[in-house]
């Protein structure tokens, strides 16, 4: 492959809201494909325009009986994308945290991203199932 794999942690402050904070993350995944395709599309100037394509899901962690959203993502690029344009972009937006890391292992960085412990208690699973009905968990940018 010609190109690089990341991995991506994207964060924003997180409260007892975790429904709205979740749309949140996902309506800023998508300013950034947008800002991706301007900057691809129409020739304008900027690193994000290297991304070539990108996937993120939604990651829950249960902590303090609230969940605390954020995206795992995995994006490709260009050989000559600068990893800060995407941090820069993502902190833009407003508050937040943002890292990512060259993977070493597709297949690592995929299982990764996807995995985690979903509840045990069948009430609690119940609960999370009805409330994240409609909910797209996986979302993409690029083609």
């Amino acid at each position: 492959m010609d190109g690089e794999i990341w991995f991506a942690l994207l964060t924003i402050p997180t409260g007892k809201e975790w429904l709205g904070e979740t749309s949140e993350l996902f309506e800023r995944w998508s300013k950034l494909g947008k800002a991706r395709s301007q900057q691809r599309f129409r020739k304008q100037r900027g690193q994000l325009g290297a991304i070539r394509r990108g996937i993120a899901v939604l990651h829950l962690l249960r902590r303090d009986g609230n969940y605390h959203p954020h995206l795992h993502a995995v994006i490709v690029s260009n050989a000559n994308m600068d990893f800060q344009s995407v941090i820069d972009a993502w902190q833009a937006m407003g508050r937040g945290f943002a890292d990512l890391q060259k993977a070493e292992s597709l297949e690592a960085t995929v299982r990764y991203s996807i995995a985690d412990d979903v509840p045990n208690d069948p009430v609690e699973r119940l609960s999370l199932a009805s409330l994240l009905k409609g909910v797209r968990m996986v979302r993409r940018i690029g083609k």
